[in-house]
């Protein structure tokens, strides 16, 4: 966070985990119980790693994604932004 503020370049999440993350954030507009499973992490009801830990949950999450582009969020990046206010 403090890096998007100060203008600086925001490392990269890397290894397997941030990998997973990616995959989690595009099959979720996809399937509708791992859409729910982002729900309960976003609502506080359950662990990540409880999530996570579900049998079987991991590969269909990865078989979802598969196929589809990376999640891009709508809208101006921040450097476009501050562009558009300065």
């Amino acid at each position: 966070m403090d890096a998007a503020i100060e203008s600086r370049p925001v490392p990269e999440p890397a290894g397997p985990d941030a990998l997973f993350r990616l995959a989690f954030g595009t099959a979720m507009l996809y399937d509708a119980n791992i859409f729910r499973a982002m729900m309960e992490i976003i609502t506080m009801q359950k662990l990540p790693q409880e999530v996570f830990a579900r049998p079987g949950f991991a590969k269909r999450v990865a078989a979802v994604a598969e196929g589809h582009e990376e999640f891009v969020p709508p809208g101006p990046s921040r450097a476009e932004l501050l562009g558009l206010v300065a």
